[in-house]
């Protein structure tokens, strides 16, 4: 991914989870799909909001079955520069992610 677009994947990023409601816990409603190394599915059913969900050498496809936007970054603990973003209902292949976090703008 070159800068340009590094930069912009940070940036919403960046404003989804400053958007988000802090103050109470919100479940995703929906599942959420993806792959660890050695192929294996793994589901998350109704994943929580903002938290941080850690994971080891994931990547490949993933699709977000939820009402909520996944925000993916390279290394656990999501505290890195996000890499890619996925909205409700899509699907995309995302390579090397380490963490992911399920956020939503207020509304």
């Amino acid at each position: 991914m070159n800068t340009f677009a590094r930069a912009l994947v940070t940036a919403g990023a960046t404003a989804l989870l400053c958007m988000t409601p802090p103050l109470h816990a919100r479940a995703a409603t929906g599942t959420f799909t993806y792959y660890i190394g050695d192929g294996r599915e793994r589901v998350l059913q109704n994943p929580q909001d903002n938290e941080c969900y850690s994971v080891l050498d994931a990547g490949g496809l993933v699709e977000n079955g939820t009402d909520a936007t996944v925000v993916f970054f390279a290394h656990a603990g999501c505290t890195d520069e996000g890499i890619a973003t996925l909205a409700p209902g899509g699907w995309r292949a995302v390579r090397n992610f380490g963490s992911f976090v399920f956020v939503r703008p207020n509304g």
